[in-house]
């Protein structure tokens, strides 16, 4: 590993500025803290230091340097980390043959190829689209749609030939296998063998990552022909996840984050004129329903989010989805209202500033909900006002918040003209027979990712470090041969040896932020002193207790082969332990 420039980008990036682009962090003391997005937690237990570039969950101990935050949350492999931080901080990467082999595994040599391919495709289809005579037909489309010169180029849409197999001459030109392309989703392989550019006559809109790196592409046809598929996309690869990204995103996010919300809408025009438009906090689910992968990603920046999806059947549905799935992760949720027209597109032609009305006014999901779900329902027709009142009572149950199900409660019960206890006991009903809307998927205990005791001989070694008065109490309770996962580094705390600075710098984070807690419940010396005693003790039972179990182990290996002078030693030395233990379990 390249150690000089992975120092240099560490010690030129900010981490907090980094991890905070993803969590919201708030100052606490020396560092910042935030809700850790590895594992679902309502009090902050996620630590950042930006002193020492470092940052852990006390919550589910996981934790690290910006490298290792980055590949756990991004799912990045190290040299995608490297060459994304590298770019962010200006340091110029060596070129790859120059790095030790194992950093360049092959699935990341595949990731890498296949990144390339799509930025070359997404240059060919670009150029088509500007220069080419045959994509004069393309470029009157976009313009009849509204879409001028700087939005094509910023958002690099592009021109797909006519053709079955100009895109892959391009690419055999320049010396990549159809294999390869493939692989990349760009060509299709028939069932008699041929193959041929998967894309042919259509408007390309690249998909581009959170870092702003081009994954794959939908498209749109030209043709007249109603045999020809009106969307195309790519398939899924090792680098493009259909359901983990929103179109869109890249240039979204920050003003996501300074608007305070996101507005998700279903088409990719609906994003491009809307940004064109200047409402820039607009993403799109690209026709699919909404992920949980998709509202994580929002959740980084926002947990408000506004749904404008098209007023068809289909529109409403996919606004059903999204909002049960939606409350179900904690967002506020608002819906806005299209007056007279069936998408975001079609009402920012006739005037942009009704789509900013539209936005500002838009409703809250239960208002909506009620106005839609009872309109145009006679007062008299019972039979459509039950109905009615039972689709919205089941939206009303994905609400955590009690006294907002006893408001809602209420409407309905003087809507039907009931009382309120008969909509309050169809609540319980509702609630043993499930709606069948299930949450999220609980995130994996991730205190299961380290032992219990990793976990204990990190936080003693930590704290000792931090607090000079706890280092003899170190030595008194505990060996270096106690320790097991950090064994070298306590030996070189209990014995004042020399630590490698990194470890040292991490530990010391560690006791800082264990002994502040500590601090919070134990304001007296003694009292932190006697806490940490136990600690120490814990540890200590932990560790005679696995030499006894090793000891057991060997004892009976001996007694089967009949060696006494051995068995003796190994009983008295069991015996020794036994009683340290018990000396430890009665404290």
């Amino acid at each position: 590993m390249a150690d000089p420039i992975v120092q240099e980008i560490k010690e030129k990036i900010d981490i907090a500025e980094v991890i905070g682009e993803i969590v919201p962090l708030c100052r606490a003391g020396v560092n910042l803290k935030g809700l850790c997005p590895f594992h679902n937690e309502k009090t902050p237990s996620f630590m950042v230091s930006r002193e020492r570039g470092l940052w852990r969950c006390f919550g589910c101990s996981e934790g690290g340097d910006i490298f290792a935050f980055l590949q756990k949350h991004e799912g990045l492999s190290f040299p995608e980390v490297l060459k994304i931080l590298a770019e962010k901080t200006g340091v110029k990467l060596p070129e790859r043959r120059e790095f030790k082999k194992e950093i360049y595994d092959r699935e990341t040599e595949t990731r890498e190829e296949l990144l390339q391919i799509n930025e070359l495709a997404a240059r060919f289809y670009h150029e088509a689209l500007l220069r080419s005579k045959s994509g004069e037909v393309a470029r009157e489309y976009l313009k009849n749609r509204g879409l001028n010169d700087a939005t094509v180029k910023k958002w690099q849409l592009g021109f797909a030939p006519d053709d079955w197999h100009q895109l892959e001459t391009f690419f055999v030109k320049k010396g990549f296998s159809k294999e390869k392309l493939i692989e990349a989703g760009l060509l299709v392989r028939g069932t008699g063998g041929q193959v041929y550019d998967r894309f042919r006559f259509r408007i390309t809109f690249p998909l581009i990552d959170s870092y702003g790196r081009v994954v794959g592409f939908t498209s749109r046809t030209l043709s007249t022909d109603p045999k020809e598929g009106k969307y195309v996309n790519s398939p899924e690869t090792a680098i493009y996840h259909k359901g983990r990204l929103l179109y869109g995103f890249y240039y979204a996010k920050k003003a996501i984050r300074e608007k305070g919300a996101a507005i998700v809408v279903e088409g990719n025009v609906d994003v491009l004129s809307s940004h064109q438009a200047g409402v820039e906090n607009v993403v799109a689910s690209s026709g699919t329903a909404l992920t949980s992968e998709q509202l994580n990603l929002i959740s980084r920046f926002t947990k408000n989010l506004v749904f404008a999806f098209d007023t068809d059947k289909a529109g409403l549905t996919a606004t059903r989805r999204g909002l049960e799935l939606a409350l179900s992760q904690g967002f506020n949720i608002q819906i806005v209202k299209l007056p007279g027209a069936k998408d975001p597109d079609e009402l920012i032609r006739q005037d942009p500033k009704l789509w900013e009305q539209a936005i500002t006014t838009a409703p809250n999901f239960l208002d909506f909900s009620f106005d839609l779900l009872f309109a145009n329902i006679k007062a008299n027709d019972k039979d459509k006002l039950r109905g009615a009142a039972k689709e919205y009572l089941a939206i009303v149950g994905l609400i955590n918040d009690p006294i907002a199900r006893a408001q809602e409660a209420r409407r309905i019960s003087q809507k039907l003209e009931v009382p309120i206890e008969t909509i309050l006991d169809y609540f319980k009903n509702l609630k043993k027979a499930s709606t069948g809307v299930s949450g999220p998927t609980p995130v994996a205990d991730r205190r299961q990712t380290k032992n219990r005791r990793s976990l204990l001989e990190e936080r003693i070694l930590g704290i000792s470090l931090v607090n000079p008065a706890l280092h003899q109490v170190l030595g008194e309770v505990l060996i270096p041969s106690d320790f097991s996962t950090v064994a070298a580094a306590a030996d070189s705390v209990i014995n004042k040896k020399g630590i490698a600075a990194e470890q040292l710098s991490y530990l010391e984070f560690l006791g800082e932020e264990e002994l502040n807690r500590m601090k919070e419940d134990y304001p007296d010396e003694e009292r932190i002193e006697k806490v940490f005693r136990g600690l120490c003790s814990q540890l200590k039972e932990l560790s005679i207790k696995e030499q006894m179990k090793n000891l057991e182990r060997v004892i009976a290996e001996k007694e089967v082969q009949g060696q006494a002078v051995e068995l003796e030693e190994l009983r008295t030395h069991f015996n020794e332990l036994s009683n340290s233990l018990s000396l430890i379990t009665r404290k």
